[in-house]
């Protein structure tokens, strides 16, 4: 059943944990289907490197490898429904962006001080008014109107999602400190970047072209960047 009141802080780090592995983990997968997908109909994917192409950018993106020998006999991208079915998966990648944006713009409407992941809109009458005046909107306006009813601004935000995971990265700076692991930095940023967590991915997923230098950096998204330069920004 429902609860009374909102349960107290102290298991709020294994909720965010369980909940990252289920939408911070699903982000570079979401962006990478496409990423195969547009770059094979536009014929930069010829068909006789369909599979070393997939396992490349999952090992760009996830940081993952096959794992046995995956020749072109095989076609492993075909397993994924939406790739057999010619279905755009995009629309998955920025929903989850626009979730937390959603969310961070209706707690702050509901006027919500807590952290982001403790805020809700219950019983806020002007967060559902908020949410009303972009949704009536329906088909008859520009995405981009609708955006800018809700949150304010006419771009996607998935620095919302940093906010949101904010205890999760606390706690675990904080476990890596307690171990005396320093966070590795690329490129002036710190972390991990995808396809770095082992040798044997370390140079398939450097910037080795142009074309990997545009896709780094958001181009995928209507042409606009990430990291604050187009219509997506806080990823990188």
């Amino acid at each position: 059943g429902l609860l009374n009141k909102a349960p107290d802080a102290s298991k709020d780090i294994g909720l965010l944990l369980s909940r990252a592995l289920e939408k911070v983990a699903f982000l570079p997968f979401g962006l990478m289907i496409d990423q195969w997908r547009w770059r094979v109909f536009s014929g930069e994917i010829p068909p006789d490197q369909y599979n070393k192409a997939w396992w490349d950018l999952r090992t760009k993106y996830q940081g993952i490898s096959a794992p046995n020998e995956r020749g072109e006999e095989f076609f492993d991208a075909g397993s994924k429904y939406h790739v057999a079915s010619v279905t755009p998966y995009t629309r998955y990648f920025l929903a989850a962006i626009l979730q937390f944006q959603f969310h961070r713009a209706l707690a702050k409407e509901a006027g919500c001080t807590l952290p982001l992941h403790r805020c809700s809109i219950y019983e806020s009458a002007a967060a559902g008014k908020k949410l009303n005046a972009m949704l009536s909107m329906g088909l008859s306006r520009p995405w981009q109107d609708a955006l800018e009813a809700l949150t304010g601004s006419r771009e996607m935000d998935a620095t919302a999602i940093v906010d949101y995971f904010a205890p999760v990265k606390k706690y675990m700076d904080d476990e890596l400190a307690k171990k005396g692991v320093a966070r590795p930095v690329r490129d002036g940023r710190e972390g991990v970047g995808p396809g770095e967590r082992g040798e044997e991915h370390s140079g398939q997923d450097r910037n080795d072209g142009d074309d990997d230098e545009q896709f780094d950096q958001g181009e995928c998204v209507s042409g606009a960047g990430f990291g604050g330069r187009g219509l997506v920004h806080g990823l990188v």
